[in-house]
């Protein structure tokens, strides 16, 4: 049941009846949502006021002369308005016509187009489709004879759908991003077409990468949440809580979930690295379980990890990520590390090519070196890999296809610190927090529905309303 509506034939009856409402809302842990509360008092035809205080102190206002409400759809007061129940039903069916129309769904483009495009794609590895398509001159509706595009056929070619993809505003940022002249499109999408991710994480990266993940901004500004009191975010409440805002720049998880995420790719460097140069004497192990040590050390290379580095003079950016020395050619690359969102790309890779200069000639004067370069490892926190990675793993001879494991290792992080970001609101109400639901409009007495998340946190009660 929706809506509950009260009728009495005088206002100590509709008291009382509003009296046991409210004592069962209370027992339901449910409340008045007094914005949308009304009472219609009708005496011999004539409106007068009528109020009703609730227990909380709180007053239910009267229905005021022109005023109308709606309920089951219909706006009323005294009775049904009928002329602007009319126009609106028909508004609505054409609204809706037009939508279907626009949607390309009729008979001619869902199941004959698509039937003659099985058929085509078939003919290429099947004799006995090729057979069927080159003797159907119009024996069936298919006609598979004749490649040619049908009248009154539209098809939707890959371009056109790429093409309103890019169009949009909000959805079409990745796009526009993947389209960059500094990202590697094929290789960002790599992990994508390999399917090494579960399906549900598969759909929850591309779900973050369109945008459509339901932040407090998301609901302001795309969902016209009515009851959002402020866009800003949930924890650091500085800055309006949008999907970047949650992957790469909140205050208050730099230090816990987004170093987290930068220390695997760490380790993923560093024990190639290990592996390479043989400083390692245990066989290797997955990422997520690798203890990368301070010191590595053999006869030929040494491998630092977080380490600062002290230097004569003051350098203020003096704890590279990660150093390996070459003794023999007297070489060093001093490696840093950065997951940025992706429109930051290119920005965090000059950074981190400039604020290591200093040090990059205080360890060649020092460690009297013939060479000393600055290596940035540089992806986004939604997998984009821009071409600078590849000359970087070049650079310190790791395997081209290293990129691959860093790559899942931060979608997979990317995915758990959103949904731990979105659950952390429930969590911070002892798993008790009750969310309020959108609601209709309506006159009378609205007890608005609310969402328990306690065991099941996708058990929605309903709406109740109550008029008098």
């Amino acid at each position: 049941m929706d809506d509950i509506k009260l009728y009495a034939s005088s206002q100590n009856e509709l008291e009382q009846l509003a009296d046991i409402t409210e004592i069962y809302t209370q027992d339901i842990c449910m409340e008045f949502g007094i914005d949308k509360c009304k009472i219609n008092s009708v005496r011999a035809g004539q409106n007068y006021k009528h109020y009703y205080k609730l227990d909380t102190g709180e007053q239910i206002e009267p229905l005021e002369e022109n005023e109308t409400y709606k309920y089951l759809g219909y706006n009323q007061s005294k009775q049904i308005h009928n002329k602007e129940t009319k126009q609106t039903l028909n508004q609505k069916f054409r609204h809706r016509l037009n939508i279907i129309l626009k949607s390309q769904l009729y008979a001619k483009n869902t199941q004959i187009s698509n039937l003659r495009s099985y058929f085509h794609d078939k003919t290429d590895t099947s004799p006995l489709h090729k057979a069927i398509a080159a003797n159907d001159h119009h024996l069936t509706p298919l006609n598979l004879q004749d490649r040619t595009i049908q009248n009154n056929e539209k098809q939707t070619d890959r371009q056109t759908k790429i093409d309103e993809w890019a169009r949009k505003s909000l959805h079409g940022r990745h796009h526009h991003d993947l389209n960059q002249v500094n990202v590697d499109k094929t290789a960002s999408n790599e992990w994508l077409s390999r399917g090494e991710l579960f399906p549900e994480t598969e759909g929850f990266m591309l779900a973050i990468q369109d945008q459509v993940i339901e932040t407090r901004n998301y609901q302001k500004y795309i969902i016209k949440a009515r009851n959002l009191p402020t866009d800003l975010c949930r924890k650091c409440n500085s800055a309006s809580e949008t999907i970047q805002h949650i992957t790469g720049a909140c205050k208050s998880i730099v230090q816990t979930d987004f170093k987290h995420r930068h220390d695997q790719v760490a380790n993923i460097v560093h024990q190639k690295l290990a592996v390479q140069y043989k400083l390692l004497k245990e066989p290797p192990v997955a990422y997520y379980k690798y203890v990368p040590s301070t010191i590595l050390e053999n006869q030929t290379h040494k491998l630092y990890f977080d380490r600062a580095i002290l230097t004569d003079k003051t350098t203020h950016y003096n704890r590279p990520d990660i150093i390996i020395i070459d003794k023999i050619n007297r070489t060093a690359h001093l490696i840093d590390i950065a997951i940025p969102n992706t429109h930051n790309l290119q920005t965090t890779i000059a950074e981190n090519l400039s604020k290591y200069i200093d040090l990059k000639d205080e360890v060649k004067r020092l460690w009297n070196l013939h060479k000393v370069s600055i290596v940035p490892i540089v992806l986004s926190t939604t997998g984009v890999i821009p071409k600078q990675l590849h000359q970087s793993l070049e650079t310190i001879k790791l395997p081209k296809y290293t990129y691959l494991e860093m790559q899942k290792a931060v979608i997979l992080n990317t995915c758990r610190i959103v949904r731990k970001f979105l659950q952390s609101d429930e969590d911070s109400h002892n798993h008790h927090s009750f969310t309020q639901t959108s609601s209709f409009s309506l006159s009378g007495i609205h007890l608005q529905s609310q969402t328990l998340t306690q065991t099941q946190p996708n058990i929605t009660t309903p709406n109740f309303v109550l008029t008098g």
